[in-house]
């Protein structure tokens, strides 16, 4: 078993699809959702970089 294998036991993939399917809920109800993943400055600027170089 590799270590990233590891993580997909019974209990992890049920809380992460509980998990994603409160996500999907709340934003469809609310328009946002408490754990969206937000931008920071140094990603937005490493996208753009990468972008102008392709």
């Amino acid at each position: 078993m590799k270590r990233s294998e590891a993580f997909f036991t019974g209990n992890a993939l049920a809380q992460i699809s509980s998990i994603t399917l409160n996500n999907a809920s709340e934003f469809e109800a609310s328009g946002s959702c408490t754990n969206a993943v937000q931008d920071s400055p140094a990603s937005v600027v490493t996208a753009e970089v990468v972008a102008s170089e392709v």
